[in-house]
């Protein structure tokens, strides 16, 4: 998983990447742009912390 943000900020968009092809995976796993997190437990499971919606943030606006 790579994190981009906008001139450093909080807020992040976190895209899918091959390290060994040096690409981002095609239709691999995005998260839209939000003060976010994504972590591997194991080979076939990510667990997210995002904004889904009322409720789910901070009143900083963090997961």
């Amino acid at each position: 998983m790579v994190r981009l943000s906008k001139g450093g900020g909080d807020a992040v968009i976190t895209k899918e990447f091959d390290a060994n092809k040096k690409e981002f995976i095609k239709d691999g796993f995005f998260i839209d742009e939000a003060k976010s997190g994504a972590s591997y437990i194991d080979e076939n499971t990510l667990i997210v912390a995002s904004n889904f919606g009322e409720g789910s943030m901070t009143t900083s606006g963090h997961a």
